[in-house]
């Protein structure tokens, strides 16, 4: 990092913070710039996109190590979803599948709401009904039947619909879900990977929690035990290397009455046993065969502070340079660090500061979001 742009350095935590303003300046240089990458000043906090090749400069392939587009299987979210429950205390959660022969309805009711920004009430009627006359809606329906007030979180087992132009990001019913759905290009494309890599495809609902906020979200990086030059590793050679809040453009958040530092201090504490919880139920419930595939490929996994206090999962997602969050999303944390552990990475301390801090000290900072 640039010394220049230093605000402060604690001694006490070897934590930076860095005036937000150079943040701003560098986005919009990278922004402006479409050779961003040779820019000093727009890569300084990695505000710019990197490809493959400026990545194995610094995290060159090795005998044990190679850059490879991570496999979806270790990050399914039902593969997860018992240890993301407990993990956030829900009361229920639940795993619907939905109808294979509905996928092409679906497609046409997406592909109307591109040509048209507007959704066809009819098709989506229709494909409703076609749902509810199918024996795999009769969990769903009943849940909802059960209590129609009540609010849902829904997601798909690739990724959630937050990209949706439907305006309430809760469902309550069949026709909530496919509305979500149809205007969402991430809901599509998960479906068409789902059906074409397992031949099912399904969906999460867990109770709405209106104390899920993104500021108080942070992604965790945990790379290939091998980017790091272990040789036969295990899922017991996982190590976070790094830390950096979800909504990594904005300035960070503070828990009322904390500081800087008791929130970088609680989130790594949390994240770490976190990172344990997921080492431990790996080992114990996931198939041999995907299991491998996340030490070979690594991950990031998100979660959130409650109320100051409970550091919670919320999700695995594929890490590395050929990967979503490294290769192609931007964030604060350097490509190198991540992958070597060198440092954490964290962002904004206030509108004014953003923060970073170094992993081998007893105090780490933290930071994230995604879903």
């Amino acid at each position: 990092m640039d010394s220049t742009a230093i605000d402060k350095i604690s001694p006490s935590s070897c934590i930076r913070v860095v005036p937000y303003s150079a943040i701003l300046a560098d986005t919009e240089e990278a922004r402006n710039n479409e050779a961003c990458v040779a820019s000093r000043n727009a890569t300084r906090y990695n505000t710019c996109m990197h490809l493959l090749d400026e990545i194995e400069t610094q995290v060159p392939t090795t005998t044990t190590f190679e850059h490879r587009v991570p496999p979806w299987a270790p990050y399914r979210y039902t593969i997860w979803q018992p240890l993301i429950a407990r993990s956030q205390q829900m009361s229920e959660s639940h795993i619907f599948k939905i109808p294979s022969y509905l996928y092409e309805d679906l497609m046409k009711c997406h592909a109307h709401w591109i040509r048209y920004n507007a959704l066809d009430e009819e098709q989506i009627t229709e494909i409703a009904e076609m749902w509810e006359s199918s024996k795999a809606s009769s969990g769903i329906c009943k849940l909802f039947e059960a209590d129609s007030i009540k609010r849902w979180f829904f997601r798909l087992d690739r990724m959630s619909t937050k990209d949706s132009a439907f305006p309430d990001p809760s469902v309550q019913s069949l026709h909530d879900i496919i509305k979500r759905i149809c205007t969402s290009h991430r809901g599509c494309d998960s479906l068409k990977h789902e059906l074409a890599t397992s031949g099912t495809m399904e969906l999460i609902l867990n109770p709405w929690d209106e104390t899920i906020h993104a500021e108080f979200e942070y992604r965790c990086f945990v790379p290939p035990p091998a980017a790091r030059g272990v040789e036969n590793a295990t899922a017991q050679d996982f190590r976070l290397t790094g830390i950096a809040q979800y909504r990594w453009f904005k300035p960070l958040s503070l828990p009322d009455g904390m500081s800087v530092e008791e929130l970088a201090n609680k989130v790594t504490e949390g994240a770490k046993a976190v990172l344990d919880d997921i080492v431990t139920y790996a080992t114990k419930e996931i198939d041999p065969e995907v299991l491998q595939m996340l030490v070979t490929s690594g991950f990031v996994f998100d979660v959130f502070i409650r109320d100051g206090k409970r550091v919670e999962l919320i999700e695995l997602n594929p890490f590395g340079a050929n990967g979503m969050i490294l290769g192609r999303q931007q964030c604060l944390a350097t490509i190198e660090n991540c992958a070597t552990g060198r440092y954490i990475t964290v962002r904004a301390a206030s509108e004014e500061q953003h923060i970073t801090g170094n992993p081998t000290h007893s105090t780490e900072s933290s930071a994230y979001r995604g879903k």
